[in-house]
């Protein structure tokens, strides 16, 4: 819709005006116009001017429509008849490209005429896009498909051999990442070999557990291109160690199928006639895409406890061999001694100097002292309490 004002100068001078932009995935279009009318009696004058333009992205194409006119006109009182007399000069200009080209018409009050030049506007544009031409509206290469952690990342380090990336160094506990392509997929699959379509890596039951981690959607679309119908699949395989080996069973993991609105401008059905002009702009998507996994690592098995270590070994010292050292060579299992997460914990170190906190840390460190175990300070824990929550990357754990 348009933004416009009317303004009455003065009694006989009026201005108007208007204007309108959009901003869509498909394409900008901007314009507005302007009139000046004067009024006196039996003469009246008048200028306006209007422009419009509308940019497509996707391929890139233009479109521009200029005019202008300028006009007087003169009442005349014939004793029993007006006659008016009018004059104008106007021209109009149509601009598109590429290639560029162009018509200005021109018209006056007793003749007109129409000037084209550069590129002929019959067809334009209606070519489809070869896909040299199409992949240079994607991402760069190396960015068309993005890996990145969802949660459990404890910090990266520099990538080594010639990888140039990076290392994460994760948590066991609660890792997830996900995929992402630029380019919907039309199927989803795991450990599939390279440049093998889904169907032929379905029937070959391949490596891992591709087939158990397949997902399908309508064919994709390409419509700068013209095509229709396209099949695209998006493969995940995970290696340990060597990408030479078999992809890992993936069973106990999971891997969810990811979902992402995509412009339509892009990955739309070609209109018919086909043409790289949207007939107006629009802000259009295709909904839920699918464009990648969702992947959450399998939950780490707890190993068995190191058992009960008597007080009276932790009190001694064991410098070097061969002293004996206090733990287990075989211990047995236990439940008793699991440490476990508690999502409360970062709350209650940040209750640390609030009653009734405050009053058992009074009270032990008075027992503490008393007993002659303990003649520090009893020192305030006002900061720690304070930034508690920025402090633990984790809730910190506690005996189960």
């Amino acid at each position: 819709p348009r933004l416009g004002f009317n303004w009455a100068v003065s009694d006989v001078v009026t201005v108007k005006g208007d204007s309108y932009f959009a901003l869509t995935p498909s394409c900008v279009m901007a314009g507005g116009g302007l009139e000046v009318l004067f009024h006196d009696g039996n003469l009246r004058a008048w200028f306006t001017a209007h422009a419009d333009l509308l940019v497509s992205w996707h391929p890139f194409f233009f479109l521009a429509h200029i005019d202008v006119e300028i006009g007087v006109s003169f009442r005349l009182n014939l004793l029993f008849c007006y006659k008016t007399i009018s004059i104008s000069l106007g021209a109009t200009v149509d601009l598109w490209g590429p290639p560029t080209g162009g018509r200005a018409h021109v018209h006056l009050s007793i003749l007109s005429f129409t000037v084209g030049f550069g590129a002929d506007d019959a067809g334009r544009n209606n070519q489809q896009l070869g896909w040299n031409d199409f992949k240079s509206l994607l991402p760069a290469p190396a960015d068309v498909c993005k890996v990145s952690v969802s949660s459990g990342l404890y910090k990266t380090q520099d990538g080594t051999k010639n990888d140039g990336g990076k290392v994460w160094v994760v948590r066991a506990t609660n890792f997830s990442y996900f995929t992402q392509s630029a380019i919907p997929a039309s199927h989803l699959s795991y450990g599939a070999p390279p440049h093998s379509s889904a169907e032929a890596f379905a029937a070959s039951d391949g490596p891992g557990t591709g087939v158990t981690h397949a997902a399908d959607a309508e064919a994709v679309d390409i419509r700068p291109m013209n095509l229709s119908g396209v099949t695209s699949t998006h493969n995940l395989s995970l290696f340990k160690n060597s990408p030479s080996s078999k992809p890992v069973d993936v069973s106990a993991w999971s891997l969810k199928p990811r979902r992402q609105n995509v412009p339509e401008s892009l990955w739309g059905a070609p209109p018919r006639p086909f043409t790289q002009i949207p007939d107006k702009p629009s802000a259009k998507v295709i909904p839920q895409q699918l464009v990648g996994y969702e992947v959450q690592a399998p939950q780490p098995a707890v190993g068995s406890s190191r058992g009960v270590v008597p007080l009276s070994k932790l009190s001694e010292e064991y410098v070097v061999p061969p002293g004996a050292a206090p733990l287990s060579t075989s211990p047995a299992y236990s439940n008793d001694y699991v440490p476990t997460f508690d999502d409360e914990s970062v709350g209650l170190i940040g209750a640390l100097m609030r009653s009734p906190a405050r009053g058992a840390r009074d009270a032990l460190y008075a027992a503490l002292s008393g007993a002659q175990v303990y003649a520090g300070a009893n020192g305030a824990l006002d900061h720690m309490a304070a930034k508690a929550a920025h402090l633990f990357s984790e809730p910190p754990m506690q005996q189960s």
